[in-house]
């Protein structure tokens, strides 16, 4: 069985799909620190020909705040200021309707936490998609070590047989000798973004959230885009 482990991320982009489409079994590492300015809360759109970031309205925490414990403003402003960069980087586009009804019902079910509402963006979409998503969240499975030993430990909770790693992992995976400490076999991801066409600009802009290619190209372009 193989396993991929990835912090739950806002609207991610193609290839973290690619690594869920790759996986035997799927782990959101929840229970790990939070990060203000990182993709856990925030990704890219294009807007005049520029990435420019949309971002999820989380309440201010301690530091140490863990993923899962992030919780979402009670106001909809932050809705709101997304919904309005879409209008205005997409409203021409081809799959603008079916992309702002798909984040309408998103929106509407009210999710407090940033973990819960990544987590369900995450599900839903893979419905769309047709992705086969069989997940867990880390802070279910009770494993309290650190870095490499963390992600081991939870491959093994799960009797995982090999862990697919995103390619930005590989350094410190190594350094941490993964392969000494486990009998799970360790691979790395290979996805490279595949352009697609996006309206109004000559020049592709890659690895943007997986909004920009459901708005050019829709639910069935996207896959094919995820799957390479």
């Amino acid at each position: 069985m193989q396993c991929a482990i990835m912090q739950p991320c806002f609207f991610p982009w193609a290839g973290y799909y690619n690594l869920i489409h790759q996986s035997d079994c799927f782990i959101f590492l929840d229970d790990v620190q939070f990060a203000r300015q990182s993709w856990q809360c925030r990704n890219r759109i294009l807007i005049n020909n520029k990435p420019v970031w949309i971002q999820a309205g989380v309440i201010k925490s301690p530091l140490s705040s863990s993923i899962k414990d992030i919780q979402l403003s009670l106001d909809n402003l932050w809705q709101e200021k997304i919904f309005a960069q879409l209008k205005g980087a997409y409203l021409k586009h081809p799959h603008y309707l079916e992309v702002v009804d798909f984040l309408n019902d998103l929106f509407n079910k009210n999710l407090s936490t940033l973990s819960k509402f990544n987590i369900e963006m995450i599900h839903s979409s893979c419905k769309y998609l047709k992705l086969e998503l069989n997940a867990k969240k880390a802070s279910s499975l009770d494993i309290n070590q650190k870095r490499t030993d963390k992600l081991i430990a939870l491959c093994e909770s799960i009797n995982a047989t090999s862990y697919i790693a995103s390619e930005g992992a590989k350094e410190y995976l190594i350094e941490d000798q993964f392969e000494l400490k486990t009998k799970v076999a360790l691979s790395f991801q290979n996805y490279h973004a595949k352009a697609y066409k996006q309206a109004g600009t000559l020049e592709f802009f890659s690895h943007l959230s997986i909004i920009d290619v459901l708005m050019n190209i829709g639910w069935d372009g996207c896959r094919e885009i995820i799957l390479g």
